[in-house]
């Protein structure tokens, strides 16, 4: 009983830390207006609810072609069952190209943030700041 209620504490912070984490970048990108806040948010809080999406699609997709249904939404219309190699390997590119898209939207936020500049407003924080 008390590892079920652990396990159910773990789910709950699990499914809220995506919305706390947006609330605080959005308050960052508004005292900020750095714009590599918004590729953090489509990097940590958009593209993960989309890649699930597209593993579910994935997913159904796979299940139509095991069953012989002919798929016509590209890119789900290469998967082949026939082909052995086609078919694990396409899932297997698919998981991967949804990794690159998440790991280039960090690395363009990554770069936005570090070539950021201080604005005026933050200037005179600092300086106020240095003077007490």
């Amino acid at each position: 009983m008390k590892y079920y209620f652990i396990s159910q504490c773990f789910t709950v912070v699990y499914m809220l830390l995506p919305f706390v984490l947006l609330i605080c970048l959005i308050w960052k990108y508004k005292s900020t207006g750095d714009k590599g806040f918004l590729f953090l948010i489509l990097a940590l809080v958009v593209w993960p609810i989309c890649d699930v999406l597209f593993e579910h699609l994935q997913d159904v997709y796979w299940r139509r072609a095991l069953a012989g249904e002919k798929i016509t939404l590209f890119p789900f219309s290469l998967i082949s069952v026939e082909d052995e190699i086609i078919g694990p390997g396409f899932r297997n590119l698919f998981a991967k190209i949804r990794l690159l898209i998440k790991e280039l939207l960090l690395l363009v936020a990554i770069l936005m943030l570090a070539r950021r500049q201080v604005k005026p407003r933050t200037e005179k924080k600092l300086e106020e700041r240095m003077k007490k």
